[in-house]
């Protein structure tokens, strides 16, 4: 390679973005401004400079929504779990209602890995989808960007993180352990993850899983499984107010960094071990709860029940 386009090269990907813009502040007036001057919530924003590599803001201020999804594949996927991943969780529809601009992230989570080093299954932040009969203004077709080429990024993009994503989870072999307090702890303190209310306005913590946490520290099936302690999981604060001294300090010290404008969808998959026991039941209040002693208002908590064997 030629020594001074090498040089070149190094200034240039060291140096600050908005230097190419010219400062700061034209970075914002730019990457903020609708491209029409139109009030468009979300505007509409063309000019590819505003986007990093993974289609994401380098704005702060359009940082607005984070998705990340917690998929628990310490059982392994059935066909049926598979089937609600592709058809409610990360369909088409679902993705088409996500704000233009929001970062979705997909997470397989069990104990092969560390939850302070998860590594993400798709981390991309949504583009334009070229349709005009979006709900968003924002995705409507723009003659300064062509359709097709918008169109083909949006595409990329739901192949990216909707059907990269399932391929990789339905192949996912049985782990040994459930470690829901802790990967939940670690996605919400860590920077890396960027689920942090420094990182995104608004966050959106999916939780697909059985919520059997089985760790060697806590173990649900165990300690709420039996007759005799089904009330001591009726909810967390009962299960927290109960337990031992050194249980209790050890939840104290990984408890989650949830705001007030944190939300939580949980899709709950009852398997055939609980099944009418009263441990299904009792998961519903012990993780609202949960996330209610996390930070999280209890409007902005919703729980759907799924089956996995009828």
């Amino acid at each position: 390679m030629n020594r001074k386009f090498y040089i070149f090269l190094l200034i240039f990907l060291s140096y600050p973005s908005f230097a190419f813009f010219g400062s700061e502040e034209n970075i914002k007036e730019i990457c903020l401004q609708d491209v029409d001057g139109e009030e468009r919530n979300p505007p509409l924003i063309t000019n590819p400079d505003c986007f990093d590599r993974n289609s994401c803001p380098i704005v702060s201020e359009m940082k607005k929504n984070h998705y990340l999804v917690l998929v628990d594949t310490t059982e392994g996927l059935s066909d049926n779990e598979i089937g609600f991943l592709r058809n409610d969780v990360l369909s088409v529809r679902t993705l088409n209602l996500i704000e233009p601009y929001s970062k979705l992230s997909v997470f397989n989570v069990n104990d092969k890995v560390v939850p302070s080093d998860l590594k993400p299954l798709a981390w991309y932040c949504r583009p334009r989808s070229g349709n005009k009969a979006s709900p968003y203004e924002a995705d409507y077709p723009h003659k300064s960007q062509g359709v097709k080429v918008t169109r083909k990024n949006f595409q990329n993009w739901g192949v990216a993180t909707r059907k990269k994503s399932i391929e990789s989870l339905s192949k996912e072999t049985k782990a040994q352990r459930t470690l829901l307090f802790e990967h939940i702890n670690s996605i919400t303190t860590l920077p890396i993850y960027e689920f942090r209310e420094e990182d995104f306005k608004d966050r959106t913590l999916i939780l697909f899983s059985d919520l059997l946490q089985f760790s060697k520290r806590i173990n649900l099936k165990g300690e709420c499984g039996s007759y005799d302690n089904r009330k001591k999981c009726l909810s967390f604060d009962r299960f927290y107010n109960t337990t031992s001294t050194k249980v209790k300090r050890y939840l104290d010290e990984i408890k989650p960094a949830f705001s007030t404008n944190s939300k939580v969808i949980i899709y709950h998959v009852i398997n055939k071990e609980i099944k009418g026991k009263p441990l299904e039941r009792n998961l519903k209040g012990f993780w609202i709860s949960f996330f209610e002693w996390a930070g999280v208002k209890r409007e902005n908590i919703d729980y759907r029940m799924l089956f996995d064997s009828v």
